[in-house]
């Protein structure tokens, strides 16, 4: 994540206000000295009241900061300029109105675009993986799954799907999930994967837990164990609508939560440069911010970098449910938050020394938490155990 990524995440201010009728003002202020204001009003009709979830757009061709009001919703320091949008998430319910008006004011110009959907959950799917091993609605029993979806979205056929039915404490189901013990979160990460159901269990009631935890450590220092479930071998996938309903950690510290794929390719030369599809990073310092980036051959990144998003929310992402996913077409991966598009990426989003490696081997699938690394240590005195909870995982062809 680049470092103007990471101040924005941090400016990012959150207060909630219900409210029934609903307004949108994005407005950029000039640092230091006030600057005269240019005014942009947008207006968008919904189908239909109710509650909605709500992604906002600001884009400049200028370096700027702005600050966000979807009614009495507010998030403030947000940067926009050339390539980095300012994109933000509110939940707000729409009065008969009908209608989202956004309004922006910046010292320079701006384009804001406004999208809305009704923040309701998709149905209970019959057929999904239970304690047994049954994988997907047509119940395959322990078997290698690899999808090929169609070549073009939409994408509305369940083909594959984990909810975590199972007794608690029972291990995730190992027709679906395997134990990795490597990755992590960049350098400095110190915490270490186990298979232990400390670290990866089911809650009993649909949920599966990966958690954190901390121990004494041989010089008496903290030390730490989490889990990273692999789909590797297992469940491969190539194009598709992906999603999982997730609950990050909430009060945490030094915590980093993701949801993501890798290339199924193997072999020395392979890692990030074969491919890896970030559908949802988040770390415990930036609680309102969730990431999407692409990792793959490209120069001048220690870390293979190519590509990289970030949404805000008005209200914390950590200690709340929420819907993360991508859809994954020939030549274009589209990232998701509650069903709406916030971020989409193609061969031309990227630097001239990247490549597009994700039209090739079907990727697979992974879940995992790790402590240090990019959100550095945790703070003395921090809590532990804490846990990313999982409701369920679906894939879409």
């Amino acid at each position: 994540m680049s470092a103007a990524r990471r101040g924005l995440a941090a400016a990012v201010v959150a207060a909630v206000v219900p409210l029934c009728g609903l307004s949108v003002f994005a407005s950029a202020p000039a640092s230091g000295a006030s600057a005269p204001m240019i005014i942009t009003k947008t207006v968008k009709r919904v189908a239909k009241p109710g509650l909605h979830t709500i992604v906002v757009t600001v884009s400049s061709s200028v370096s700027t900061t702005a600050t966000i009001r979807v009614a009495g919703q507010v998030q403030t320091g947000l940067a926009t300029g050339p390539g980095t949008p300012a994109i933000a998430e509110f939940r707000q319910r729409v009065s008969s109105r009908r209608q989202i008006a956004a309004r922006v004011s910046s010292p320079a110009a701006v384009t804001v675009a406004v999208s809305a959907g009704l923040g309701t959950l998709p149905p209970a799917i019959g057929g999904a993986t239970g304690a047994t091993g049954a994988t997907g609605p047509t119940g395959a029993t322990g078997s290698t799954l690899t999808i090929g979806a169609p070549p073009r979205p939409p994408y509305r056929k369940l083909a594959w799907s984990d909810s975590f039915s199972g007794p608690a404490g029972a291990p995730p189901n190992p027709a679906n999930w395997s134990y990795d013990s490597n990755s992590g979160c960049g350098p400095g990460t110190l915490s270490t994967n186990t298979q232990g159901p400390q670290n990866a269990a089911l809650g009993g009631q649909g949920q599966l837990a990966i958690s954190a935890q901390r121990a004494a450590g041989a010089d008496g220092q903290p030390a730490y164990t989490a889990a990273q479930l692999d789909g590797k071998s297992l469940v491969s996938l190539r194009y598709g609508e992906i999603e999982a309903r997730i609950e990050l950690p909430a009060a945490s510290s030094g915590l980093c939560s993701a949801f993501w794929m890798a290339s199924d390719e193997t072999g020395a030369a392979c890692g990030l440069t074969c491919g890896e599809i970030d559908i949802m990073e988040a770390i415990s310092e930036n609680p309102d911010v969730v990431y999407a980036t692409l990792h793959g051959p490209v120069q001048g990144s220690a870390n293979f970098q190519q590509w990289e998003e970030a949404v805000s929310s008005f209200a914390p992402l950590a200690g709340s449910w929420h819907t993360y996913g991508v859809i994954w077409s020939p030549g274009r991966i589209s990232w998701t938050i509650d069903g709406l598009t916030y971020a989409t990426a193609t061969p031309a989003s990227l630097p001239a020394s990247a490549r597009w490696v994700f039209d090739g081997s079907p990727f697979h699938l992974i879940l995992d938490v790790a402590v240090g690394g990019w959100p550095g240590n945790p703070a003395a005195g921090a809590s532990f155990p804490k846990a990313m909870r999982v409701d369920w995982v679906r894939v879409y062809t």
